[in-house]
């Protein structure tokens, strides 16, 4: 998104950072509960699983990344913002 569309790279960021917080704060809280109730193993399993899967999310971003780029320039998504 910053390297993309530099104009709302601050927005961006702060929206990012936002999100990040809010699933650590969420994860902390199954975290505790997955371990009391399946065990540790099971638990870092299971987290293991979903990481791989959110890092699996990148390839596709890589080999589709420019299209998508350009489909969301071609359909003018980011100009409302700009509208104001």
């Amino acid at each position: 998104m910053v390297d993309s569309y530099r104009g709302d790279a601050g927005s961006s960021l702060t929206s990012l950072n936002f999100s990040k917080n809010v699933i650590g704060f969420v994860f902390s809280l199954v975290t505790n509960n997955a371990v009391d109730n399946v065990g540790v193993r099971t638990t870092f399993l299971i987290l293991g699983g979903i990481h791989l899967c959110v890092c699996l999310l990148a390839v596709p971003l890589y080999v589709f990344g420019k299209r998508a780029r350009g489909w969301t320039h071609r359909k003018a998504m980011m100009d409302w913002l700009y509208d104001g």
